[in-house]
């Protein structure tokens, strides 16, 4: 997914979340100031991120002459007076609780479940959940990705404001066998063709089918992100600081340590994909000065 409509989605949530009040659709200085006073609502992180999807939609909506520049300029002006975040000893919301790893068996038991049901979508999860073992993608960049040689190579979905090594990154495919190789390059023609040009719903149609087959086995309820925490776990367990930020997609190799599981959720064996050298190359170049080998 392009940052441009990562934005468009931030963007599309506040202004739901601007209009239900109002009972019709907001305009973006109201949209602007609904979320500037929201405090104690938002992490840091979700704070920077609606600010830069607002701040986009202000220089978009300004380009196309939709908002006069003084509307835009004072748009600007409340979007340096931000929202305060959320404090730490708030209680953790729903999305902070989520799985961050799962054991081989239960998914297996799940993946069971979903090939017994036969349906084209449970197919399509199967084969996203298996996969993503090996490579730790976000879902949603499986769309649009594509095999070059010897590389999976991935638009990164966060690759804004320096967070990425690059817009891409390039994961080895020279360990895999034939049939996995042929079965990586299904799956991107299968959710390219499932998604139709909508990615984010056809996302959240498998994750509710995921939680169904979840509860129905009485198993702990996990998410198809969840293997990518678990992804990233098990390459912790093989690989140093700089190989996994190069794999996840993180330009710091501190990322991983804070927002994923640990090294003691990972698997035994690692089926994890090598980044390329020159992805590592390009986070041991862009470390900050001084920055201090994290432990996992």
């Amino acid at each position: 997914m392009s940052t441009e409509v990562l934005y468009r989605k931030r963007v599309a949530t506040l202004t739901l979340r601007a209009s239900a009040p109002l009972g019709r659709v907001a305009k973006l200085c109201e949209i602007v100031d609904c979320f500037c006073s929201a405090h104690e609502e938002f992490s840091p992180a979700t704070i920077r991120n609606y600010a830069a999807s607002l701040h986009f939609a202000v220089g978009e909506a300004e380009g196309d002459g939709e908002i006069s520049a003084d509307d835009a300029a004072a748009c600007r002006v409340r979007l340096t007076l931000r929202p305060r975040p959320r404090p730490r000893s708030a209680e953790k919301r729903t999305s902070a609780k989520k799985a961050k790893s799962v054991q081989p068996q239960v998914l297996h038991a799940v993946c069971q479940k979903l090939r017994r049901r036969g349906r084209q979508d449970d197919r399509l999860l199967v084969h996203l959940l298996v996969q993503n073992i090996t490579f730790g993608l976000r879902p949603c960049e499986y769309e649009g990705a594509r095999i070059e040689e010897l590389y999976l190579v991935v638009r990164s979905a966060k690759a804004t404001n320096g967070r990425a090594p690059s817009e891409t990154r390039e994961l080895g495919l020279e360990d895999l066998g034939e049939q996995q190789l042929q079965s990586v390059k299904t799956l991107i023609a299968d959710v390219e063709r499932a998604a139709n040009g909508n990615v984010a719903a056809l996302i959240d149609r498998l994750g509710a089918r995921l939680r169904r087959a979840c509860k129905s086995l009485k198993v702990p309820v996990f998410s198809l992100y969840t293997t990518r925490h678990q992804a990233i776990a098990t390459k912790k367990s093989t690989s140093s600081a700089e190989e996994v930020a190069a794999f996840a997609g993180h330009v710091s190799i501190y990322t991983a340590v804070k927002h994923y599981a640990p090294k003691g959720k990972a698997w035994k064996i690692d089926k994890t994909a090598k980044p390329s050298p020159r992805m590592v190359q390009l986070v041991q170049e862009r470390k900050m000065d001084g920055e201090c080998t994290p432990r996992f």
